[in-house]
């Protein structure tokens, strides 16, 4: 069977990915810290950053989707499964969908009760929204009720890797990661 690497993501969208992975992850680990009507600068700090990083998530995810357009994934290797083209595809569309999801109900949540992100603690977002505590709710209901699917779709995603490395063990993850020299090759000489 040929590896995947032959086929491989380009430099700008392996960059999307894991800018947009490490922004999750800083993301996640704030949501869980913090503690919703808990007063104090430094909890108004990791509010502040949560919702930075989730304004820059959906303008990543934004340029991702468009940058698609000029610069497609690579086709799919050789020798992989159909069923498992499929579901990989399913699972991107559903991430993009969580990535642009997940900030706009932050952003209703957030705006909506009268504090809107302040990127960077420097830079206002505009106030699009009047202040509506029931939108606020609203906002805040979908925000938090969907984190659940969207640790099922992670886990799938680490499924699919955990699956490509050590059971098929085709290169799939290659494709993703910086290209590397075959070992024992030296350039120095």
């Amino acid at each position: 069977m040929r590896s995947a690497i032959e086929a491989r993501y380009s430099g700008a969208q392996r960059i999307f990915h894991w800018v947009t992975a490490l922004a999750m992850l800083v993301i996640l680990v704030l949501g869980w810290i913090m503690q919703p009507g808990k007063d104090g600068p430094e909890m108004a700090t990791l509010w502040e950053i949560h919702k930075t990083f989730g304004v820059l998530v959906f303008l990543i995810t934004a340029a991702r989707l468009v940058w698609r357009h000029y610069d497609p994934p690579p086709p799919a290797p050789p020798g992989q499964p159909d069923w498992d083209h499929k579901l990989a595809n399913m699972t991107y569309a559903v991430f993009f969908l969580a990535l642009l999801w997940f900030p706009a109900t932050g952003y209703v949540y957030s705006t909506a009760g009268g504090h809107p992100p302040i990127l960077f603690g420097m830079m206002p977002t505009p106030q699009l929204l009047p202040i509506d505590k029931e939108v606020a709710a609203w906002g805040k209901s979908l925000h938090r009720l969907s984190q659940w699917p969207l640790y099922a779709l992670i886990l799938l995603h680490l499924a699919g890797v955990f699956y490509h490395v050590s059971v098929r063990r085709d290169g799939m993850l290659d494709r993703m990661l910086p290209a590397q020299k075959p070992y024992g090759k030296n350039d120095d000489k």
